[in-house]
């Protein structure tokens, strides 16, 4: 079972209910499916991973006159791609930090605001980022009538047959057996929202549980990725030329004009001679010195 988690994590707060509330998922399951779901011309979206950048560009495609993204934390602890942030702002997103949406207005059943609480940075977190807490008494309202939630993602354990605890599937952490017979989970729908090459590494280990298991033979050990060795002379090669280290090239992109009237490809590729330049670049992968 690898089937992800399907459904966003709702709102807490007053007034989540109403009408004009959105899930990220949805919205973005919605568009990859070539439907046009509706938003206002005002829209919050609460979150500051990818979904909810996507969500935000993605509303303003929609044809939203205006988007505010609201997060926690700092720009610093955001977990979405910093190119996507940059790329938000420059389309006209607006940020803003250390804030929490407090309570959503509501008029008529529909949305007609959100409070914000301002928030404060604390102690570290096991995330290894600083714990965001209310600053008492500073709030601010965001005229709106759209609210997107993007503040998570869980597993929908309606469609599992095998033991379940917080909203993930029960796994053994070195097979990826679950509690039914020859069942075995693995990537986010156990780990909770992750990333690709995570769920492609869980079923690496599950193929070798599967395998233990039908043939009798021991489950191996997980092989470790060989490392490239060189030595002190080529390693002082390696850093003379980081000296003169080439920058990354940037993609051409698609006129400002184009981006909100439509879902085109925001970058084009690279021309053969930049791409040759590109593919020249030393990274400096995986060198380690020996030791003499």
């Amino acid at each position: 079972l690898a089937v992800g988690c399907q459904e966003g994590v709702p709102l807490d707060c007053p007034g989540a209910d109403a009408e004009g509330i959105l899930d990220s998922v949805q919205l973005l399951r919605e568009i990859a499916q070539n439907k046009t779901p509706e938003v206002g011309s005002r829209v919050a979206v609460i979150g500051g991973g990818d979904t909810a950048i996507d969500s935000a560009r993605s509303a303003l495609r929609l044809g939203a006159d205006e988007v505010h993204l609201v997060y926690r934390r700092t720009r610093d602890e955001m977990p979405a791609h910093p190119e996507e942030i940059r790329e938000a702002e420059h389309e006209g997103v607006i940020f803003h930090f250390l804030a929490a949406p407090k309570e959503i207005v509501v008029s008529e059943g529909k949305v007609a605001g959100m409070v914000c609480q301002q928030m404060q940075l604390t102690d570290w977190d096991r995330s290894g980022r600083r714990r965001p807490e209310p600053a008492e008494g500073v709030e601010f309202t965001l005229d709106v009538d759209t609210v997107i939630s993007a503040i998570g993602q869980s597993l929908d354990t309606s469609c599992v047959c095998v033991e379940t605890s917080r909203g993930k599937i029960c796994a053994d952490a070195h097979t990826l057996a679950t509690s039914k017979g020859n069942v075995f989970a693995g990537g986010d729908a156990t780990d909770g929202a992750m990333t690709v090459v995570d769920a492609i590494a869980d079923g690496h280990r599950a193929a070798l549980a599967i395998h233990s298991r039908l043939s009798g033979e021991p489950m191996p050990r997980a092989k470790k990725r060989a490392k490239t060795r060189v030595d002190a002379a080529v390693m002082a090669q390696f850093e003379a030329a980081a000296e003169e280290e080439i920058a990354a090239a940037e993609a051409p992109k698609i006129p400002d004009s184009y981006r909100r009237s439509g879902f085109a490809e925001v970058e084009h590729g690279l021309s053969l001679p930049v791409a040759c330049r590109e593919a020249t670049r030393c990274l400096h992968c995986d060198c380690v010195l020996i030791e003499s």
